[in-house]
């Protein structure tokens, strides 16, 4: 109903409160469901990502784990032989038992939807690179991004 009687600049705005909103609550590192900050679950995690990238020429040029959450920006190849869609559930699934054995536990491990926003400019690439590096010191887990662990960049997929 917002959608139907809202000016595209009050959408911008409700949209750009929502995302804060969401990702205030993302930022908490004490939550229960911080199943990520496990050392070997995130490592597991980011691993997956490069065996994507090998396997089904997806590129992730920039990538964090975060305690609750991942940031990743993707870039689509013409050599990609599965769809985007598929090849995260690939990746859900997989990282999901993995995780779900090393907790000992059974169940949902991820969100079923994804949150994506679409870049069309370089310009606004970088940027989304920038906010996805940045995540662990916006949430106060490091200083610098270089020491979060749980990084990636490669500038050969941008």
């Amino acid at each position: 109903m917002l959608r139907e009687c809202a000016s595209p600049m009050l959408m911008d705005k409700f949209a750009r409160r929502e995302f804060l909103a969401i990702e205030a609550i993302l930022d908490t590192t004490d939550g229960p469901q911080t199943y990520l900050r496990h050392p070997d679950i995130a490592g597991q995690v980011l691993a997956s990502f490069s065996k994507l990238n090998k396997r089904y020429g997806w590129r992730f040029p920039c990538l964090v784990v975060m305690p609750s959450h991942v940031h990743c920006l993707v870039t689509g190849q013409a050599d990609a032989t599965v769809s985007l869609e598929r090849v995260l559930g690939f990746l859900k699934h997989f990282t999901a038992v993995q995780a779900n054995k090393l907790l000992h536990r059974h169940g949902a491990f991820w969100a079923t939807e994804n949150f994506d926003h679409w870049s069309r400019t370089p310009m606004h690439t970088e940027r989304i690179c920038n906010y996805i590096l940045n995540n662990p010191v916006k949430a106060g887990l490091v200083k610098s991004w270089h020491d979060w662990p749980w990084l990636r960049m490669s500038n050969n997929d941008l």
